[in-house]
């Protein structure tokens, strides 16, 4: 970095200050942005799901990576307070008062190009999930459709996620090309409402049993059925296909 002071004479505190709230005023409108093209993405499918019957799950296949948005989002911190004096935060002597309005706009272009961008090309590819079958569109054209007895494979098990080793069950649907349909439950989601979603759903009645895999599930169905009566446990046990006699849950 390029002591400001050097090239361009002292700064004061107040145009430092500008600089970083500039900053964090551009990150914090560009993040706002994507939540807003996020919301609405949400809202479309949505939509196609009240449209559809014996809804298992929907979900959304486009979106930009999450590093890409925490990249552009840093993009205002590597420049801004630079321009504005903030002592050894300058990538070039050149970056200074003089360059200030056109980095200023070209960044802003940037941000709002960025933004555009995301707005107009996700939140058209999305997958609903029924009882009786798998659809997959882009808006509202059907580019895909199998029932789950065509499903090549079933991948049921008990993972861990982050530092804190969090279980979750996974249920994992493959299809041919590569095509899968996540049926695990949300992160929160009540044990009773994953249960309901899915127990209508013969997935496991017409998928070869061959291509099922069970993991050791004995964890993750304890932690799932630890506020569940003995009546819905047993619903449990019938969604991920195991057996009353098989009191260690491993397929």
């Amino acid at each position: 970095m390029i002591r400001a002071k050097d090239y361009d004479g002292e700064f004061s505190l107040t145009e430092q200050l500008l600089g970083w709230a500039l900053a964090v005023g551009m990150a914090g409108l560009f993040i706002a942005a994507l939540l807003w093209v996020d919301a609405r993405n949400d809202m479309r499918l949505e939509m196609a799901a009240a449209e559809t019957r014996n809804v298992v799950a929907a979900w959304r296949m486009d979106g930009p990576p999450p590093w890409l948005t925490l990249l552009v989002g840093a993009v205002p911190f590597y420049f801004v307070p630079g321009l504005f004096g903030v002592r050894n935060w300058r990538l070039h002597p050149t970056l200074g008062r003089k360059a200030r309005g056109r980095v200023l706009t070209l960044l802003v272009l940037v941000l709002a190009g960025a933004t555009a961008a995301v707005a107009v090309f996700s939140g058209h590819r999305r997958g609903i999930a029924t009882i009786d079958e798998v659809v997959w569109l882009k808006n509202r054209e059907v580019i895909a459709r199998a029932p789950w007895s065509a499903a090549t494979g079933v991948a049921l098990n008990c993972v861990e996620h982050g530092r804190s080793k969090r279980l979750k069950l996974a249920y994992v649907v493959t299809f041919a090309g590569g095509r899968r349909v996540d049926l695990s439950p949300d992160w929160g989601e009540p044990a009773l409402h994953w249960i309901e979603r899915l127990e209508d759903a013969p997935i496991l009645h017409v998928v070869p049993h061959g291509a099922v895999s069970r993991g050791e599930l004995s964890a993750c169905v304890r932690l799932y059925a630890r506020r569940l009566d003995e009546e819905d446990r047993r619903r449990l046990d019938g969604v991920l296909g195991l057996r009353a006699d098989n009191p260690d849950y491993v397929g």
